[in-house]
């Protein structure tokens, strides 16, 4: 499953390849985007500098968290969709109780006649 970023979630970015060092970590807290012990070690394995580990980092971050957003909205549909079949289901078999209580009573108000007319048979023989 991919995830489509846009310009617009990284809007406090724009710009940030122009700049020296010292602004790009800046326009990162600006951003919202505190330094991490990670940041170095992505810096290191590319062979390019502390703020440009950060901003990678910051980028996947981004990306994570709008995944787990997808995920999540993806998971509560499920759920109610899942809800709205139960309901359904609950009211079906709700219905059909009733229809068959219905039968049991109707049976049993025939039944109820047929010994009547039987006895009432007998009693004139």
């Amino acid at each position: 499953m991919g995830i489509k970023m846009s310009t617009e979630d990284f809007a406090k970015l724009e710009g940030y390849g122009a700049h020296d060092e010292n602004t790009k970590a800046i326009i990162l807290k600006v951003a919202g985007w505190k330094p991490d012990g990670t940041d170095r070690e992505i810096a290191k394995f590319l062979n390019t500098d502390i703020t440009n580990g950060g901003l990678i980092r910051g980028i996947v971050t981004c990306c994570l968290d709008k995944q787990k957003t997808i995920i999540d909205q993806e998971h509560n549909e499920a759920v109610a969709f899942q809800q709205e079949i139960i309901n359904t289901l609950t009211e079906k078999v709700n219905y059909l109780q009733e229809k068959i209580e219905q039968m049991h009573i109707f049976v049993a108000e025939k039944d109820k006649f047929i010994i009547e007319k039987d006895h009432r048979h007998t009693e004139l023989e």
